[in-house]
């Protein structure tokens, strides 16, 4: 017996306990109870750890309700990462609850990913005990928060203004120019940030606030407004918006390993490329390690002079310049954005397979080229990796039947 299956079998017996013994509808004896008593089973320690270790997080809900031995492991397991995400009010209703009752479960949490319903939805009571219990988790050290879709809400300083933790990693949608300096304030711990909140202006100071010193800084996801001017950062996502943000990235240069650009949907009528993109940023940031580039889906492409719609250049040729760089992704949101001299190539997939292995090979410290196609209404990722083959490395490639950016992105690993 492999020790997956040891490790399932342990699971199930302590789910069920007593199915070991036989099943008797005479009324039992004391010294039966005493046997039954005595015959439940007792796992060591380690493969407790073991079980929890392999289980879900379902399953070890289970476990720990099941059997007690399971409890204290479990813990371990269940509360230092918690993720609400996508769950009904009751469901963060019931974690509210829990913790404020149980403030040694709340110190447990380290990592909390949380989208609160839109306002409509939150009675007064609903919010006291979600801000009561965001204020117990005095040990939070990365926390999304994010906000529902339809919430047009833009501060949650209810939440979060009495909260005592140092965060490092801090990602949310909520907050406006205000409320976001005072908050980022008192947070000079936060290594990595996140604000998708198109409205926001800057953290610029202003009569009322100060400018966030955020001293350990390393790694934003934000309008390029929003940057610290006298910061070099390591790790930048940001929307392209024209070329003065682009060639902004300059000054990080020294300093810049992981770059994702976005052209957002309402970029000018010439928005530029892939190939545009990677021409420029591979003159600038030399040295990136890891770079993702997002097409516009418009397929509003033309030449100024002739109408016409001009092949691309293939990825392939527009490495030659980066020394260190070893994942590349592509997005190309429209089938016009990738003609690389044959139309309607972009549903060929031995056509994309071909790009994507030769953009691999094209860079000799590349380990990973990832190449993601819209058409209409489909979309495909091509994942073109070196695997180990006979004496060297060799080319795999992987289709994926959609594109998950969060997936191949390196800026949260």
């Amino acid at each position: 017996m492999d020790v997956k299956t040891r490790i399932q079998s342990l699971a199930h017996l302590a789910l069920n306990p007593d199915a070991h013994l036989r099943v008797s509808f005479a009324k039992p004896s004391m010294d039966a109870n005493l046997t039954r008593a005595n015959v439940a089973p007792r796992l060591p320690l380690e493969l407790l750890l073991l079980i929890c270790n392999e289980a879900s997080q379902g399953t070890l809900a289970v476990l720990s309700r099941t059997w007690r031995a399971f409890h204290v492991a479990a813990l371990r397991r269940l509360w230092p990462t918690v993720d609400l995400r996508d769950r009904p009010l009751r469901v963060i209703r019931s974690w509210a609850n829990v913790l404020t009752r149980n403030k040694h479960l709340a110190e447990r949490i380290y990592t909390l990913y949380i989208a609160l319903p839109s306002v409509h939805r939150l009675s007064p009571e609903d919010a006291v005990k979600i801000s009561h219990a965001f204020v117990a988790c005095t040990n939070l050290k990365i926390l999304h928060f994010y906000r529902a879709a339809d919430d047009q809400r833009r501060s949650l300083d209810w939440v979060l203004f009495l909260c005592s933790f140092r965060l490092k990693e801090f990602a949310s949608s909520y907050f406006d120019d205000w409320s976001i300096r005072r908050f980022l304030g008192k947070q000079p711990a936060v290594r990595i940030l996140h604000l998708a909140h198109q409205s926001l202006s800057g953290l610029e100071a202003d009569e009322y606030t100060n400018r966030p010193a955020l001293p350990n800084l390393i790694a934003i996801k934000a309008p390029a407004e929003l940057f610290p001017a006298d910061r070099a950062l390591r790790r930048i996502e940001m929307d392209f918006v024209d070329l003065t943000a682009l060639a902004g990235l300059a000054r990080h240069a020294h300093t810049l390993t992981i770059l994702n650009l976005i052209s957002v949907g309402n970029a000018p009528t010439r928005a530029p490329r892939c190939g545009f993109h990677l021409r420029h940023i591979s003159k600038i940031l030399p040295s990136l390690v890891h770079l993702a580039v997002v097409d516009s889906e418009s397929e509003r492409y033309a030449d100024s002079q002739t109408g016409s719609t001009p092949c691309e250049v293939p990825p392939s040729e527009l490495l030659s310049s980066f020394k260190r760089l070893e994942t590349l992704v592509l997005v190309y949101g429209s089938p016009k954005s990738f003609t690389f001299g044959s139309c309607g190539s972009s549903s060929d997939p031995v056509v994309v397979t071909t790009v994507a292995e030769d953009t691999l090979l094209a860079c000799s410290t590349l380990s990973r080229a990832a190449i993601g196609i819209k058409v209409q209404n489909e979309e495909k990722m091509y994942i073109a990796s070196r695997v180990p083959s006979g004496d060297g490395l060799g080319v795999q490639t992987v289709v994926e039947a959609h594109i998950d950016f969060e997936a191949v992105s390196m800026f949260w690993v």
